[in-house]
């Protein structure tokens, strides 16, 4: 007797509404079905990028958060992966969604509010201790979040708070470089590609089965794939606690 090994894989490719052609959404599959369950249910699976930054001259941190605010909507432009929600259909199966946003004054509202000065704390090991207390995603959707800790008028230090289902350690330093040389340019003057919002969406990051050489079907396929699930079997540790099933 043979098992059909079968996948669907359009399911975890983009695709936009009909009904509402800005609002696209993609299957969790993989990894990203593992912790987006665990988010869910754990609260735990977040990740933290940052670091103290030094400027050769002062700014005032109005001036800063102003620049900073400027990279983090240039990011969503290229990366608009920043602006990921997770949602739940009715049957309980984990989407990532995206909605596509032509109106520069909503990207504008949604980056004050996303990109936030850290208040109440000395250094940055304070400020992430602080943040594991804080849910994600919020109360409005969103999962990833630029904090600001300000040192001195040189020197300050930034933090990228963001949920799991969307990146992993090596995704969200991409990102970090990214906002990083997009402050340096709004700093120093430099001009930036014009954003042509609403078609942000084409450069949502893929799933890896989008991507991978790796074959997806055939022999090959079916004996890799077998031998994997035998060996989670038979290797997977067995829970002790009778609450976790």
């Amino acid at each position: 007797m043979s098992i059909d090994l079968s996948v669907d894989w359009s399911r975890f490719e983009w695709k936009s509404s009909v009904e509402d052609p800005a609002y696209y959404r993609r299957e969790t599959g993989g990894a990203e079905l593992t912790v987006v369950v665990v988010h869910r249910f754990f609260g735990k699976a977040i990740i933290f990028r940052g670091g103290n930054i030094t400027l050769r001259s002062p700014l005032p941190l109005t001036v800063l958060v102003e620049h900073l605010r400027n990279a983090w909507i240039a990011l969503r432009y290229t990366t608009p992966i920043i602006a990921l929600h997770t949602e739940w259909d009715e049957l309980d199966k984990p989407f990532m969604t995206y909605r596509a946003e032509s109106d520069v004054t909503k990207v504008k509202e949604w980056a004050a509010r996303t990109v936030r000065i850290a208040e109440g704390v000395r250094d940055l090991d304070e400020l992430r201790l602080t943040l594991t207390h804080k849910p994600l995603p919020d109360e409005l959707g969103d999962q990833t979040m630029l904090y600001v800790c300000p040192i001195t008028d040189s020197q300050f230090g930034l933090v990228i708070h963001t949920s799991h289902t969307p990146f992993d350690g090596f995704g969200v330093r991409i990102i970090f470089n990214r906002l990083l040389t997009f402050l340096g340019a709004y700093i120093g003057g430099a001009p930036l590609d014009d954003m042509n919002w609403g078609s942000e969406a084409v450069r949502l990051t893929p799933a890896l089965f989008s991507v991978t050489t790796e074959p997806r079907e055939g022999p090959e396929y079916t004996r890799t794939l077998t031998t994997l699930l035998e060996t989670l079997r038979t290797d997977m540790p067995v829970s002790r606690n009778p609450s976790i099933v």
